[in-house]
């Protein structure tokens, strides 16, 4: 999954507007996130990759590029984004 596919489905997932979200935006920033919607991510990808995600990882994630990292299983999501 590119960094820009995983923006996008963040977006579509917590019901973000489109183009709101960038690697660099904090988490307790975007105001559609909580903790339903964090759970409707966790399940959303964990259902499209076929594979568990890390909760302690995904909780101490601080920005979206953080958590693409954490739900993608890469060291490192950036640079990229909208």
């Amino acid at each position: 999954m590119s960094p820009d596919e995983f923006i996008e489905i963040l977006e579509t997932v917590i019901a973000a507007p489109e183009a709101s979200l960038t690697w660099d935006t904090p988490l307790v920033a975007i105001e559609e996130w909580d903790s339903v919607n964090a759970l409707r991510v966790i399940v959303f990808l964990e259902n499209r990759m076929g594979t568990s995600i890390d909760f302690e990882a995904f909780t101490s994630s601080g920005t979206v590029g953080e958590l693409g990292a954490v739900c993608t299983g890469t060291t490192a999501m950036g640079g990229a984004g909208k």
